[in-house]
């Protein structure tokens, strides 16, 4: 699309909106925030009013690049001249305003897509109950939780940023059991885990001092063969650290890894985090 849209302004034919939109579309697609911006520029240089579609990929396009106050100033611009935005916008204008720490924004944009009749997908429901959890109102997040991927009715399938929000807020509060049940359920449900889940699990380990469940983990990851990065290993330290189990995970790690040959170059940098603590104690 921006192949065409750069042919067209060789050959001197003006672009239309939608031609700048896909352009744009485009630009968010390839995380071209820079460029993104500059057509759009030059689509109101030329007297042209963006649509509720424009308007979405470049939210979209902010939010992927980190620029959460401009995106929310495009939402504003959008309601402004009275635009309706869709669900795919809705979701990117909720995850603007949940990045930025404006959680109750979060919550109207919400209510406002389901007053228009729209159908929330995963990733609008995914930014609400990040929102709702980081707003302190743990049990609307739970709410929409439930009533998003649980209910009877319910199309909408969770992926894994929304089971590693809910594993996150519940381990953070020191509800571990909750934790290792959503676990279990996102295996059940055809997802994998990634790094970052488990280390979250780790996390709510530790909140709750089950040091005995993170060895437990630690041992069947091991087994697995899966390797943990460092701020995933920092989490399994840091729920081990009133057990004195440093020369036991040291001993896991490395005596599994012998048996497939070696240690790997990240269970190297396993060690090497690790290996301090061990001293200390």
């Amino acid at each position: 699309a921006l192949e065409l849209f750069e042919s067209l302004r060789e050959r001197k034919l003006e672009p239309n909106v939608i031609t700048y939109t896909a352009a744009i579309a485009a630009c968010e697609k390839g995380g071209q925030l820079t460029k993104a911006f500059e057509v759009y520029d030059e689509l109101q240089r030329r007297g042209l009013d963006p649509n509720a579609i424009t308007y979405g990929s470049l939210i979209s396009a902010c939010v992927k690049g980190g620029e959460w106050g401009k995106a929310i100033d495009l939402t504003d611009e959008l309601r402004q001249r009275g635009l309706r935005p869709d669900t795919f916008t809705y979701g990117s204008m909720i995850l603007a305003y949940e990045k930025a720490g404006q959680y109750d924004k979060a919550l109207e944009l919400f209510d406002d897509l389901k007053r228009r009749g729209l159908e929330p997908n995963v990733v609008t429901y995914s930014a609400l109950i990040a929102a709702l959890e980081k707003g302190d109102q743990m049990d609307k997040a739970v709410a929409v939780f439930e009533d998003a991927f649980h209910r009877g009715s319910s199309t909408v399938k969770p992926d894994l940023v929304a089971y590693n929000t809910m594993i996150s807020a519940f381990g953070k509060r020191g509800q571990w059991q909750v934790a290792f049940e959503l676990l279990d359920e996102l295996r059940h449900r055809g997802l994998e885990p990634d790094i970052a889940t488990y280390g979250i699990v780790f996390t709510a380990c530790q909140k709750g001092g089950q040091w005995q469940k993170a060895l437990e983990l630690f041992a069947e990851l091991t087994k697995r063969g899966i390797d943990l990065d460092r701020g995933t290993y920092g989490s399994l330290v840091s729920s081990l650290e009133n057990c004195g189990l440093w020369e036991k995970v040291l001993v896991e790690a490395s005596g599994s890894s012998h048996q497939r040959g070696g240690l790997s170059p990240q269970q190297q940098q396993q060690q090497t985090v690790l290996l301090p603590k061990v001293i200390i104690m």
